[in-house]
């Protein structure tokens, strides 16, 4: 879905907000591979058509059935996003796999 600005504002450069343009929903399967244990941090890219370097990423995983987490989601190339997952458990755990919902913000440029 594209916004007009115009119509939705996001801010006023008087508070230094910068207008989102952009904004779309997207559900990509995704299959994690396993990471490490206690101070497991580990950043896995998967693939997420229609991202843009630049963009603003919110990620809803598939499930929480394990203890890793979401630690961070950064877009780091077209149609790639890298999802740092962390576990702070004291074995090696998988995150699980499944359908991830990805919320898209691009800002103005």
């Amino acid at each position: 879905m594209v916004l007009d600005p115009r119509q939705y504002p996001s801010g006023s450069a008087a508070e230094g907000a910068t207008p989102i343009v952009f904004w779309k929903v997207i559900t990509q399967t995704v299959t994690p591979a396993e990471v490490a244990t206690v101070v497991g941090i580990d950043t896995q890219t998967f693939t997420v058509v229609g991202v843009k370097v630049g963009d603003v990423v919110i990620c809803n995983p598939a499930a929480t059935g394990e203890a890793v987490v979401v630690g961070a989601v950064r877009v780091t190339a077209a149609d790639t996003v890298a999802i740092t997952f962390i576990n702070p458990t004291a074995g090696a755990l998988t995150p699980d796999a499944g359908t991830y919902t990805f919320l898209i913000f691009r800002p103005e440029a």
